[in-house]
């Protein structure tokens, strides 16, 4: 069982440090996300109230006149802005979903790394036979058992834990 224990514990590591990159991925995904949204949307509307209010005040038919003209030549910049924003947006979503998949990932080989290595140490401390069935049922529970741990949604589960242990007691019967 050290053997194994020790290959969860191994991909346990393997998945920590690729989370650990779809993190920083997430980190950068954002700040390129808030830098365009500042850059391209937010101080240009600032820089457009500083100029209106600065500006001398123009007739009202005048403004009137060129008012739809301006809308029609804005809105394919407008549209273009929505659309990057909304597929970098995605995109972060994505990023974010794989970092939270690689660190449940990550909690589940821990756990059963840990389950493996206590379960040794608990059964051999027994010496009653039923006693170390027992510890040996449960670390199997323990280990095969599908854990919610909070980085991905519970809903997405197929197959319960104790479906799992109703498997193997088939398994054993036959």
């Amino acid at each position: 069982t050290a053997a194994f224990a020790d290959i969860f514990e191994t991909q346990a590591r393997r998945n920590r440090n690729v989370a650990i990159l779809w993190l920083v991925m997430t980190i950068l995904c954002a700040g390129g996300i808030g830098y365009f949204v500042w850059e391209h949307i937010i101080s240009p509307l600032e820089r457009s109230v500083y100029t209106s209010t600065t500006t001398p005040a123009v007739s009202s038919t005048a403004s009137d006149a060129n008012a739809p003209s301006a809308l029609v030549d804005s809105l394919p910049a407008v549209l273009s802005k929505f659309i990057f924003i909304s597929l970098a947006t995605a995109f972060f979503y994505q990023i974010v979903k794989h970092m939270n998949s690689n660190m449940h990932l990550f909690t589940l080989y821990r756990h059963k790394s840990n389950c493996l290595r206590t379960m040794k140490a608990l059964q051999e401390a027994s010496a009653d036979v039923h006693t170390r069935e027992v510890v040996l049922m449960q670390a199997t529970k323990a280990i095969f058992e599908l854990n919610d741990t909070g980085f991905i949604s519970s809903r997405d589960k197929e197959i319960t834990g104790l479906e799992s242990i109703r498997v193997i007691d088939q398994m054993k019967q036959t």
